[in-house]
């Protein structure tokens, strides 16, 4: 390669922390040579080398009077005394975009500005972009003049305005509020020189300078010794970066004779290893490939292709833990990454699985349990205190409750969630209240003593009012320090262990209410839920021995035994590059060469993929997935990987080449483990490992240790198997006898439905009544009626309808009253569909629109085929409700059921009565059918209800009237006749026999829509179907021949 300037300085391949170290001594030698105590200001590209440094300078003696910091904080140190006395300091975090975000409302309101700026300006991303702008633009020097000056020129000139004015604003922003940023700290800095006390700089890097920083140091060399040293890059790889670099070493003149160390092959000899040759020749154009011969990959250089990122992770840590078997350490090892943010929660949770300690420099996104807990807590603000929010809150926050409701208040938020849930609370303070308490009253009418469950109620109620009135405390309007003071009040009354946070809140927004304008309270409350969902925690340090994960960026300049580079897929390494939309390339070249563009962007990839490369002094691993784990679409291997496998080779590499030439890992998709178990990164590989090996006895520990691994294998052959088992509903009548007892019919009280549900499924009924299992039933918002509120509106609507008709004397209904029936009902649905949203089974009235429509049409056809009608029966009774129905089905043998009637017809003349349920769901029966095989048992009992409630009337008959027009108001009559009557005690007699044997399998004919198929699993009908050969379930499927 040619030799540079810079690499004069330098030598021409200094790589590797040694020669860095030699260097950095020989100079500081050098400078202290007139005065031993000479103070010495090392400028490093990062914290994280000068940390790393500081320990390592002159270890054999120690050092005093050396000082490692970044460029801007240099310039702080010698600006600070002067900027502090005219009353100004640097911009704390987020204080200039919230200053430019006030100030682009105001920079695009006047009358030139087109109308896609002005929404431009309202869109989120706008001023986090304008910023970065606005920064690119400052450090180049570049001021509103030049900006008013080009626009002209600029294919669209209003935009360069609009920047010009922002930039002109915000500077005004930033002097009256007595702020700095970047490129006015630079200036002030060289102002302020000469500084005494400062003593010596040694420049440890001479690139990616922007050129207000540039001035600043060549005001520096003019007035102090300035000296540079660094590592050094290939003019090749970058020439626009690289003759910025080599243009400001020329302005700071030659630096003081040292003795550096160089690195790198003899010139002319091919290396010897792979990584060599990749370090030697990445990116270098003059060296065409082929025409040395062609080399191998060897252990220097391995590339790793696994299935996904969360797999290269778990692969990665495979990687460290091989190589720890080999005698590295974990400080001997980095993985260097372009996008921290991709991959940290993939490594971190990798890394925990094998046992890894890594110092993740960007920290890892594990949201702090008291962040966590505000997040939620603010989240319901300017709400309606949504059940499933408030619950999430309750439930999942670490929250003060003795603090807020007192200790003898009847906490426990996991039963609150389930009493509110069966409450039918959706949202609205008045709901919580109206139906918590009559939910509570409904408790407390059974009586129970010193009733626990009572004193719930009355803690979530309490917890219900607290919440209401602390959130309807939090101001509509204020600036930044009245919305953060009752934040933090918040913070302190509700989240338990919350200093960290407070801190933290403290920390970034307590700024913003002395400098910034006031946000909205939306805006207020979005900057803190940002802040709070994407915190960062850093464990450990770069001294603790660990694995350290870094950018690239963070970590340049360092060296170590072994690097691993992730994530080298097209469109993330490199990352493509982006044009500004505010400031378009030939603009900004228009403007001042200095300004950064797309290819300086391009070069910036391939410097930042040099550097990863050129850390690694034994080991490089370069890895990517080949699949993207979301989509499961195959990603493209980065066209860096292909440069590097070829410089490692010597020869052209195309994908399928590259295939050949990586690892494709231990794991897959379909393969979750090693094929050998000794290589697993944890137990939970080990043991999978160990099962798909098939030998005898491997996983045997598997079954000895774990209880519910055993317990699993018996059920499920027990679900197999023909006959039926303890797993099938089997319960021993001696040692369960009080459980059997609850089970059965005899002696309980019992409903239609109930009687019905144990016909079904013996198994449905053990969950239900046995178990007491419940289906959780969250109720929440819904935008469409749901089935079962369909049946309730049309229920409601037509029992009040009716009443109303017998109020007027309309009954039995004529023709002639229809229209007046039809305006009465229009206002019962109105009504009733207030009721609903008030339940909260929907959320708005307007969305019963048509439901309404089609149910009024259902009821005026019921009305008129009521009026053609011309039997004797007359409506007579509705909604009457029956408690103590007692039938006895055997010897010393009875039942008792309760339930409500729909409606009772009665023909006074022959003292007849008939019974008529309405049913709005699918017409389910033959003509022969009565029973249904012992599913169907209402009607029967309807007869027997309608007897005792009319003692001296004949009962003729129950029957389910299907109104509604998809059924054709087809109806289903049941006689009270001797016979069903017997049927029914039959089909009772058997329901209770089979309980008193403990038999209740499950032998449901479908188990579509049962809230119980979750327990059962999958293939359970025919599981089931195996076992209705065993002889205990004959009496019970006996009733299936029942018609």
């Amino acid at each position: 390669m040619t030799e540079t300037p810079f690499e004069r300085i330098l030598g021409p391949e200094l790589t590797g922390m040694t020669p860095l170290i030699s260097t950095l001594e020989s100079t500081i030698r050098t400078l202290r040579a007139a005065d031993p105590l000479l103070p010495i200001q090392v400028v490093v590209p990062s914290h994280l080398l000068g940390a790393w440094l500081a320990p390592r300078l002159f270890a054999e003696t120690g050092h005093l009077g050396i000082h490692f910091l970044e460029l801007h904080d240099l310039a702080w140190k010698i600006a600070a005394l002067r900027v502090l006395a005219a009353g100004f300091t640097r911009i704390p975090e987020d204080v200039d975009l919230a200053l430019l975000l006030a100030e682009a409302q105001e920079a695009t309101q006047g009358e030139g500005t087109p109308a896609y700026l002005k929404d431009a300006a309202q869109m989120a991303g706008f001023a986090p972009a304008a910023l970065r702008t606005l920064r690119d633009l400052g450090a180049a020097g570049v001021t509103p003049e030049a900006l008013e000056k080009q626009a002209p020129e600029a294919a669209d000139p209003e935009r360069l305005r609009l920047l010009a004015r922002m930039a002109r604003g915000l500077q005004g922003r930033l002097e009256e509020a007595g702020l700095l940023d970047r490129a006015a700290l630079y200036q002030e800095a060289a102002r302020a020189l000469p500084t005494p006390g400062l003593g010596a700089v040694v420049l440890g890097h001479a690139e990616d300078v922007p050129p207000v920083a540039a001035a600043f140091l060549e005001g520096l060399k003019s007035q102090h010794v300035v000296a540079v040293v660094g590592q050094s890059r290939p003019a090749g790889v970058a020439p626009r970066h690289h003759a910025r670099s080599a243009d400001l070493l020329r302005r700071l003149g030659p630096s003081p004779e040292t003795a550096g160390t160089t690195g790198g092959d003899p010139a002319g000899e091919v290396p010897s290893s792979a990584l060599s040759r990749l370090q030697r020749t990445l990116f270098d154009r003059s060296r065409p490939r082929g025409t040395a011969p062609s080399m191998e990959l060897d252990d220097s250089v391995h590339i790793l292709a696994a299935a996904g990122e969360s797999l290269e992770a778990v692969e990665i840590a495979r990687l460290i833990q091989r190589a720890t078997a080999e005698g590295f350490t974990h400080a001997d090892i980095a993985i260097l990454l372009h996008d921290p943010g991709a991959y940290a929660a993939h490594l971190a949770s990798a890394f925990d699985r094998a046992g890894i300690e890594a110092y993740f420099v960007e920290g890892t996104p594990r949201v702090d349990a008291a962040a966590r807990s505000l997040w939620l807590l603010l989240g319901l603000v300017g709400g309606d205190l949504d059940r499933r929010a408030v619950m999430e809150l309750f439930t999942s926050a670490r929250i003060r409750w003795d603090h807020l409701l007192g200790q003898d208040t009847a906490i426990s938020a996991s039963r609150w969630d389930r009493l509110s849930a069966e409450a039918g609370v959706v949202s609205g303070r008045e709901a919580w209240r109206a139906q918590l308490e009559n939910a509570r009253q409904g408790r407390e009418s059974l009586g129970y003593e010193d009733d626990h469950t009572l004193k719930l109620y009355d803690g979530l109620l309490a917890a219900i009012d607290r919440l209401a009135t602390d959130l309807d405390a939090f101001p509509d309007t204020g600036g930044w320090g009245e919305y953060l003071e009752h934040t933090l009040r918040l913070l302190d009354d509700w989240i338990d262990r919350s200093r960290l946070t407070r801190e933290r809140l403290e920390r970034v927004l307590g700024p913003l209410a002395d400098h910034a304008p006031p946000p909205t309270r939306e805006e207020f409350l979005a900057r803190v839920l940002t802040l709070l969902a994407t915190q960062v925690y850093r464990e450990g340090s770069l001294a603790d021995g660990r694995v350290l994960v870094s950018s690239i960026s963070a970590a340049r300049g360092l060296s170590f035994r072994m690097v691993i580079v992730p994530g080298l897929v097209e469109r993330a390494f490199p990352a493509p590059p982006r044009p500004d939309p505010l400031l378009l390339d030939e603009e900004r070249e228009a403007l001042d060469p200095a300004l950064r563009t797309t290819r300086d962007a391009v070069e910036e990839e391939r410097l930042l993929f040099l550097d990863a490369t050129r850390a690694a002094e034994e080991r490089l691993v370069l890895s990517y997935p080949r699949f993207e784990t979301a989509t499961g679409r195959e990603r493209v291997p980065s066209s860096f990987l292909l440069e590097a496998a070829q410089a490692a080779v010597g020869q052209r590499v195309d994908a399928a080449e590259l295939a050949r030439l990586a690892d494709p890992g231990s794991t897959g998709l379909g393969r979750p483990h090693p094929e050998e178990a000794d290589d697993a990164v944890d137990l939970v590989e080990r043991d999978l490992a160990l099962v798909a090996s098939g030998q005898p006895g491997a996983a045997r520990h598997l079954l000895d240790d774990a209880v519910t691994v055993r317990r699993a294998r018996a059920a499920e052959a027990a679900a197999w198997d023909p006959r039926l088992t303890p797993y099938d509903g089997l319960i021993d009548a001696g040692e369960d006898g009080d459980v059997l007892q609850r089970l059965r019919l005899a002696g309980r009280f019992s409903s239609a439905s109930a009687a019905q549900t144990f016909a079904a499924c013996p198994y449905k009924h053990l969950l239900d009544r046995g178990f007491r299992l419940r289906a959780w039933e969250d109720p929440e918002r819904t935008y469409q009626l749901q089935g079962k509120d369909w049946g309730s509106l049309y229920h409601r609507a037509v029992n009040d309808l009716f009443e109303w008709l017998r109020e007027k004397g309309w009954l039995p209904l004529g023709a002639s009253q229809i229209p007046a029936a039809e305006a009465q009902l229009q206002g019962i649905l109105d009504q009733e569909a207030k009721t609903l949203v008030a339940e909260g089974a929907i959320v708005n009235e307007a969305l019963l629109g048509p439901a309404k429509g089609a149910i009024r049409s259902e009821i005026v056809e019921l009305l008129e085929r009521e009026a053609q009608a011309d039997g004797p029966f007359v409506p007579t009774d509705f909604e009457r409700g029956y408690q103590d129905l007692e039938i006895a089905f055997a010897p010393d043998r009875t039942v008792t059921f309760r339930g409500i009637l729909d409606r009772i017809d009665v023909d006074d003349d022959t003292k007849q009565v008939r019974v008529i349920d309405y049913k709005t769901g699918q017409y389910l029966w033959k003509d022969e059918d009565q029973f249904r095989g012992g599913r169907e048992l209402q009607l029967a009992l309807y007869n027997r209800a309608a007897q005792a409630l009319y003692p001296d009337h004949e009962i003729s008959e129950a029957l389910y009237y299907h109104s509604v027009a998809k059924e054709k108001f087809k109806q289903k009559a049941c006689p009270a006749t001797a016979e069903v009557g017997e049927t029914l005690e039959q089909v009772l007699r058997t329901l209770d026999d089979t309980a008193r044997a403990g038999v209740f399998a499950p032998v449901a004919d479908t188990c579509d829509f049962c809230d119980f198929e979750g327990v059962c699993g999958a293939q359970r009908e025919a599981r089931a179907a195996r076992k209705r050969d065993d002889p205990r379930l004959a009496a019970f499927l006996e009733l299936r021949k029942i018609p």
